[in-house]
Order: C-alpha cells, then sequence, then structure tokens
C-alpha cells in the first residue's frame, strides 16, 4: 500500500473518515488524501482488488468503500 493508502485505511479503523464509520467515497478520499478525483479511484480500487476494502451497494458518485472485515 502507498502512504495515501494507509493513512486513509488506518483512519477507517480508527474512526471512519470524516465522521463516517467504516466507509469512505471517492470525494471522501480525495479530501483526506490530498490527491486528485482519477488518483482517488485507481487507489481504491487497487484497495479492493488487494481485499484491503469492498465495494458497498451504490453506483456512480454513490459508489462507497468499506473495509473487508470478513478477510475475503
Amino acid at each position: 500500500m502507498n502512504e495515501r493508502q494507509r493513512m486513509v485505511v488506518s483512519d477507517l479503523f480508527s474512526n471512519g473518515v470524516d465522521g463516517d464509520p467504516r466507509s469512505v467515497n471517492r470525494n471522501k478520499y480525495v479530501k483526506r488524501a490530498k490527491c486528485s478525483p482519477s488518483t482517488a479511484l485507481r487507489d481504491l480500487q487497487d484497495l479492493v482488488g488487494k481485499s484491503v476494502l469492498v465495494q458497498l451497494p451504490g453506483e456512480g458518485r454513490n459508489t462507497r468503500y468499506g473495509l473487508n472485515l470478513g478477510g475475503y
């Protein structure tokens, strides 16, 4: 994981991102990691590919990602 990913995942474990427990969307990732929307999407997709995050129900701007606590 890169430094941006570690920071956001660590925040999710401790108290959620921007007060939203255990989930993040692309816009919140952009604000927290101080990166572009394209970079945020690539990072989030990479974390899903590594089974760190799972994509929660929703599409487009409503897409949210949560911690994969099941380890799948």
